[in-house]
């Protein structure tokens, strides 16, 4: 799988998403022509990142990331992006990352198909809940809210 460029797009596209994955997972999508599970995808800028780069617009270290598969226009529609609660959602939406249900989206028709739930986002979700009720907690005590 080959770099995505600004010439693999037309001109006048509103929105130019990617997934990121590495050699052996462009490998397996070139064979089927299809993104399998909970899929995350960000602006065609993050292709062109690299090293620390990458880490810092999308968590994946910088080895983990070898090519980048375009998504097509037709499937935009399934993808979603994050509602901020708390700092890692909030880092996910800054960086413009989106992501769908866990399911499977045909590359050349843009179909998706939804088979469960991205467990992956309800733990980011998860995670921003503690740790605002922490601060919550710890604001309030500060403030002496518990005398």
């Amino acid at each position: 799988m080959e770099l995505v460029t600004d010439e693999t797009y037309p001109s006048g596209q509103v929105q130019r998403l990617v997934h990121l994955t590495d050699r052996a997972g462009a490998a397996g999508i070139d064979a089927t022509g299809v993104l399998k599970g909970d899929i995350y995808v960000g602006p065609l800028s993050n292709a062109g990142k690299s090293g620390m780069g990458i880490t810092w617009r999308t968590g994946l270290s910088p080895g983990a990331y070898q090519a980048a598969v375009p998504i097509p226009q037709g499937a935009l529609g399934a993808f979603s992006k994050p509602t901020p609660i708390g700092i890692f959602t909030g880092w996910q939406r800054a960086m413009g990352t989106q992501y769908t249900a866990r399911g499977v989206l045909d590359l050349t028709t843009g179909t998706f198909t939804r088979t469960g739930i991205n467990w992956t986002q309800v733990g980011w979700y998860g995670t921003d809940l503690v740790i605002d009720a922490g601060l919550i907690y710890v604001g309030t005590r500060a403030a002496g809210g518990d005398q």
